[in-house]
């Protein structure tokens, strides 16, 4: 028994009143009101007998032994704090203070900061950023490697299966929507590609470009072709791949049917006034310039043509080294791709009604929401099995 019977009945009574605020406190009410009508019968019936004492601490035992059994439950459920949002937001500054905050890690969920090669121009995690909250899935690829959002996801789960174990609570970061997606919803299975297919269709984009891609995938697809984003080449050309591999539209092999995760997500995007996006998404572009990503784009200008870097920030660069732009004007052209990219995001993150939303400065109002989402799903942040 967790509460001896060896002093007066007012004692008693005294300290199942302090057990019951406690079991409020913890929000387990309805062991508390079990606790509370107890006391109430004790305080009532104490004149008469003390086996109603005896009666309310065994009552007041039970609903303590339900209240460890919660926390022992509750230890054991897992979840992801998705930060998600448009580039140069802030997102990766809010997800360290996320990680420091609950003593945990970060998960990249950006589909180009996985490139080692790719630093300056995709404002990769700076040195003290790296060591403020270990981060994962970051500078672990190379832009020679075959690489998709299926690997990824593989790798996201071995990584969170790892972080698991010893964390109840999870960070992940990124603004690639189709990452995020991919993380929570599962992917359809598709077929593995032939790397001479690949390498044939990925030349004759390069050669002939995006409009004949986009009438490409129109012409043999034209279900995916109205749901697809038309200016992203990595998506047209993946359905060109397995439609040529398999003779079948891409849009009727994508079954769509989502997995079962064994963690649970709280999802939080950062978003601020498009004013004030626009000025930080300006100063970030010039901010790359200044920190070297024009040297960064020549030592990469060999490798122009992989689909890596066929990225806002490279493009326009490699643009200039062929004549096609001055420098001051390829950088004006990254501020205008990175602003409309920022845009599709936007829209990408908002169809999902599961997300709230705050101001990167918000810090502690989001912290509240996730606490609350702790509560409603019974999760303990702080304990790891």
């Amino acid at each position: 028994m967790l509460i001896n019977i060896c002093t007066s009945a007012n004692q008693h009574i005294s300290t199942l009143a302090l057990i019951v605020g406690v079991l409020y406190q913890k929000n387990h009410k309805q062991s508390a009101s079990s606790a509370f009508y107890a006391i109430g019968e004790c305080r009532y019936k104490t004149k008469t007998s003390c086996n109603f004492v005896a009666k309310a601490i065994m009552v007041v035992n039970g609903c303590l032994w339900n209240y460890f059994r919660m926390v022992e439950n509750v230890n054991r459920v897992k979840t992801a704090l998705m930060v998600v949002g448009p580039t140069a937001v802030g997102k990766t500054g809010f997800a360290i203070r996320l990680a420091q905050h609950y003593n945990t890690e970060v998960v990249s969920a950006d589909s180009r900061q996985v490139y080692r090669e790719m630093l300056i121009g995709t404002a990769f995690p700076t040195i003290e950023e790296l060591e403020a909250a270990p981060h994962h899935l970051v500078g672990h690829r190379s832009v020679l490697d075959h690489y998709n959002v299926s690997m990824w996801e593989k790798e996201a789960l071995e990584t969170l299966a790892t972080l698991f174990k010893r964390h109840n609570v999870v960070v992940v970061s990124g603004g690639s929507g189709m990452y995020c997606k991919v993380l929570e919803h599962g992917i359809d299975q598709l077929p593995d590609i032939d790397m001479a297919l690949r390498d044939a269709l990925a030349g004759e984009y390069a050669t002939k470009g995006l409009t004949w891609l986009q009438q490409e995938v129109a012409k043999v697809d034209p279900e995916y072709y109205e749901k697809v984003d038309r200016k992203n080449p990595a998506r047209l050309l993946r359905a060109l791949e397995v439609y040529h591999t398999t003779h079948q539209k891409f849009s009727e092999l994508r079954i769509a049917q989502p997995v079962t995760r064994p963690f649970r997500f709280i999802k939080i995007g950062l978003d601020l006034p498009r004013e004030e996006l626009h000025k930080r998404i300006a100063e970030r572009a010039h901010k790359m310039v200044n920190n070297g990503l024009v040297d960064e784009c020549r030592k990469l200008y060999p490798l122009k043509n992989k689909s890596a870097l066929k990225s806002v920030g490279y493009t326009e660069v490699f643009n200039h080294f062929d004549g096609q732009c001055t420098l001051d004007q390829a950088v004006e052209k990254i501020i205008t791709n990175t602003r409309r990219y920022a845009r599709r995001q936007i829209t990408w993150f908002k169809r999902d009604q599961q997300i709230t939303w705050f101001h990167p400065d918000r810090f502690a109002d989001a912290l509240e929401h996730i606490e609350k989402g702790f509560i409603t799903q019974k999760i303990n942040p702080k304990k790891s099995d």
